[in-house]
């Protein structure tokens, strides 16, 4: 058996967090684990139970992420096409992931469709990616990608409503997913499930500090 004992990283603005840990799993197939923590003083554990397959339908780390056309603003009539969130922040939809790519810059893309979220996590990393195009304007581009091909249309009739074609060009089978892309257009990181700032940016700093980024971006 494998030992792990995870990072706990407190979730921006929410009063929670979430332990985090990278495994590599030798085989694929199913695997059982076990968690043991403290809750009220008291030591507990659960059993879980899942399978691990051969292959990864999303990028994975280190291969050329897909040159998608993602929406921009300057794709749509209105700014409601863009995403299902209330609140929609123009910054991240300047261009598109084939643009950012080309630019030659890292880029950070938040596939999430806010309105429709099986957890509450999803208008959350889009205030993520927000906050980190500020704090990082001129070293990284972000984008935000609804999940779902016509975000009013998935307002009216959520049953209805068709996966976007980025979305599937990536691979992706549920509606939460970050990715931090190098310069070069290749994975560094890839994110399921709510990432905290503080974890993307602890990676952004990882990836910075590579030899080639000294002459190898453009920043």
């Amino acid at each position: 058996p494998f030992e792990y004992v995870p990072d706990f990283i407190r979730w921006d603005g929410l009063p929670r967090g979430s332990y985090v840990d990278h495994v590599n799993f030798p085989d694929s197939g199913m695997w059982e684990a076990s968690i043991d923590f403290n809750h009220l003083n008291t030591r507990r554990s659960v059993e879980l139970s899942f399978e691990v397959s051969a292959a990864s339908e999303s990028p994975l780390v280190g291969e050329e992420v897909p040159l998608s056309e993602s929406k921009t603003i300057h794709m749509v009539g209105r700014i409601e096409d863009l995403s299902t969130g209330s609140l929609i922040h123009m910054n991240l939809y300047e261009m598109s992931i084939r643009e950012a790519i080309y630019e030659g810059k890292p880029l950070i893309t938040t596939f999430s469709s806010p309105a429709f979220c099986i957890s509450e996590v999803c208008g959350p990393q889009v205030e993520v990616l927000n906050e980190l195009s500020i704090s990082l304007v001129g070293k990284i581009n972000t984008i935000h990608v609804d999940v779902y091909a016509d975000p009013p249309e998935a307002q009216l009739d959520i049953d209805s409503a068709k996966y976007s074609k980025v979305f599937l060009e990536w691979g992706l089978n549920s509606p939460q997913w970050t990715f931090l892309t190098d310069c070069e257009g290749k994975l560094f990181r890839k994110y399921q499930g709510f990432a905290a700032k503080s974890e993307i940016e602890s990676d952004v700093a990882v990836m910075f500090s590579r030899d080639k980024y000294s002459t190898g971006c453009t920043s």
